[in-house]
């Protein structure tokens, strides 16, 4: 997703947002670590990825959170 992610980020920046980018390089094998890291009750994900989020990290994060009884908010953004 190179640099269309950090452009996201600077806006989210700008409306006074706190966010952060983590790079998923992989989807398979996940990075349990690093999710554990990242799911915390009551924060909001965002995944991105290109042109399609059904079978990538949304599901992905989507299965971890909802193994590990998280609650938060998971948004999926699939751009072109």
């Amino acid at each position: 997703m190179g640099p269309k992610v950090y452009t996201v980020r600077d806006v989210l920046k700008e409306l006074k947002d706190r966010c952060s980018v983590y790079n998923m390089r992989f989807v398979k094998p996940v990075d349990t670590d690093l999710l554990s890291k990242i799911c915390v009750n009551g924060t909001t994900i965002v995944t991105i990825e290109e042109n399609t989020v059904i079978g990538g990290l949304f599901s992905t994060v989507s299965e971890f959170v909802c193994k590990n009884n998280l609650n938060l908010k998971i948004i999926p953004v699939a751009l072109p």
